[in-house]
């Protein structure tokens, strides 16, 4: 059988001092092992098996850590999923998936949102 790579990543803020970083990375960390936990769940529902990875750096950008993550693992696709932004905030926060499909080696599959965030 087949078997599925379910990544999710967090990015240290770096130094700032209103936020306690500590708290926050682990929060996210929770939260993504939440997610992970979930898709890997509903995977195993359908029969499919599921290699969970949580993906950190504070150095490197999402879209490179996605596509390191993905020639590792040897994956066929990247399915990711994208926030639909537009005008200002997208030029701000930028788009992973549109880096991602850049840099990838990987074919990428990109699902968009139900709604623009």
């Amino acid at each position: 059988g087949k078997t599925i790579g379910l990544a999710t990543n967090i990015q240290s803020f770096g130094y700032r001092p209103f936020i306690d970083i500590e708290k926050t990375e682990a929060a996210m960390r929770t939260a993504g092992n939440k997610l992970l936990d979930d898709a890997a769940a509903l995977a195993a529902a359908e029969g499919i098996a599921a290699e969970r990875r949580l993906l950190e750096s504070g150095k490197k950008r999402v879209s490179h850590l996605i596509a390191e993550g993905a020639t590792e693992w040897q994956a066929d696709l990247i399915v990711v999923g994208t926030h639909g932004r537009h005008g200002f905030d997208r030029m701000v926060v930028g788009s992973v998936a549109e880096k991602l499909v850049r840099i990838a080696e990987t074919s990428v599959l990109l699902v968009k949102a139900d709604r623009p965030i």
